[in-house]
């Protein structure tokens, strides 16, 4: 393989370990989107303001230039506050509104928008019309050729295909993807707040976001929850006392024997019991009295039923030394 290759080979795999960590941190962003529009008390206090003083007052409805039955305007209250409470959640999680209709048991149709977390969405191209046959296809459905006239210059940029609705002539679009239920993505009418926009949030330089008017405050509120799970961390672990046990040599031969039981590859409750009994071969009365300080010194901590924490007693042998190891800090 030439250099050549084998450079385009390193920058192609490169390109696609970028691309598989782009697509992780959307997915990421996706379900922390979701979380901080859901369950973050700031972000509940702020869409809760923004509801209760848009719809602090009864909706007003007039058909055909009169106003509404007062039956139609109670049913307007009934079932319409919850789809525009919802509907201005969605404003602000996706940048747009997705309403599906549902039927009632009494038979009246009321709009509804897709709940959090039944969908996915993204931001895609719209593919125009493409121009007939003999005319410039450039695939935008425009006639750009230039001309001396001003006047028929001004019509060439006019799109000569008549599209079914509105947002087939536009350039960007919103895209969902359903992802629970039975409802079909037709029958799904996308309301936009505010315009896509093309790969903006997906080519962030420190974090890949999937498309949302949040993506402003998503990468300060994932850096805060990884500091709140550090700091319980470090509470974790200064409450309770860890200590660092290590050996120095003996000076005296008689003072230990000639292997380490803390370094041996026996099981602990043996390592103990061979360390007590060598104890007590080794210092006779004097081991005798150090067990019943012991067990005064547990019998002291154990009978005290005031404290939440039952301490464990372990009476080092010698040549070891204890060193209460330092708290965390964030």
């Amino acid at each position: 393989m030439s250099a050549g290759l084998k450079r385009q080979k390193i920058w192609n795999e490169a390109l696609v370990a970028r691309s598989k960590l782009r697509q992780h941190d959307e997915d990421e962003s996706y379900w922390m989107l979701l979380e901080l529009v859901t369950y973050e008390p700031t972000i509940q206090l702020c869409l809760s303001t923004l509801q209760s003083m848009t719809l602090c007052r009864d909706i007003k409805c007039r058909i055909k230039g009169r106003e509404c039955t007062k039956d139609f305007r109670d049913f307007l209250n009934a079932h319409y506050f919850t789809f525009l409470s919802n509907a201005i959640r969605s404003f602000f999680l996706c940048g747009f509104a997705a309403v599906y209709f549902r039927r009632l048991s009494t038979g009246d149709v009321v709009p509804e928008c897709l709940p959090p977390g039944s969908f996915k969405w993204k931001i895609v191209p719209n593919k125009l019309k493409k121009e007939k046959k003999g005319e410039k296809d450039d695939n935008t459905g425009i006639n750009i050729e230039s001309t001396s006239d001003e006047l028929d210059q001004e019509k060439d940029y006019i799109p000569k295909f008549l599209p079914k609705n509105d947002d087939d002539s536009k350039l960007l679009r919103y895209e969902i993807d359903i992802l629970t239920g039975n409802l079909a993505r037709k029958n799904v009418y996308i309301y936009e707040f505010i315009p896509p926009n093309f790969n903006v949030s997906n080519s962030s330089l420190f974090y890949s976001m999937v498309p949302s008017p949040l993506c402003g405050v998503l990468w300060d509120y994932k850096q805060l929850r990884e500091a709140k799970a550090r700091r319980s961390y470090a509470d974790t672990w200064n409450t309770k006392a860890h200590i660092l046990c290590t050996m120095h040599e003996s000076k005296v031969v008689t003072d230990e024997p000639k292997d380490s039981y803390l370094l041996s590859h026996m099981t602990l409750p043996s390592v103990r019991m061979e360390h007590e009994m060598f104890i007590r071969n080794l210092m006779g009365r004097e081991a005798s009295a150090q067990d019943k300080v012991s067990a005064e010194i547990e019998n002291q901590f154990l009978d005290d039923q005031t404290s939440h924490h039952i301490p464990s007693i372990h009476i080092l042998p010698k040549n070891y030394e204890a060193t209460v190891m330092n708290p965390l800090t964030i």
